[in-house]
């Protein structure tokens, strides 16, 4: 089999297969959607992320937890202003393809905010 033909059935599982065991199986998503948090002060934060790894059998939560888990994991800074709710999920799934925090190796499936149930995110300490 050459690399177009390895193309083509991999654009085929994303394009068909993999939305219908998405809506077929029950248990996708492996970390959970967005986590919208409300500053309680103005400052700098640092807002800790992780990501569920590409080669886990992303849509799945099932081939999820057979491969162990694995995950991604960083820190990353952040502003924030006393008051305003931020969505640190997408705030992380927003760096995820960025050296030193997700370095493209998180799971991405629907190409756009979807994916941010594949990233979950806390906020810390406000300076």
């Amino acid at each position: 089999m050459g690399s177009e033909d390895m193309i083509s059935v991999r654009r085929v599982f994303r394009l068909v297969l993999a939305p219908i065991l998405l809506a077929v199986i029950p248990g996708t998503g492996a970390l959970g959607d967005s986590k919208p948090v409300t500053a309680s002060s103005s400052g700098n934060a640092f807002i800790s992320c992780v990501c569920v790894l590409a080669t886990s059998g992303c849509p799945l939560k099932r081939f999820d937890e057979l491969a162990g888990s694995p995950r991604q994991s960083w820190v990353q800074p952040a502003a924030v202003l006393e008051g305003h709710t931020y969505d640190v999920s997408l705030l992380c799934y927003r760096q995820r393809d960025v050296q030193g925090r997700g370095e493209g190796l998180c799971c991405q499936l629907d190409g756009d905010e979807k994916d941010v149930r594949y990233f979950s995110g806390s906020l810390g300490r406000i300076e």
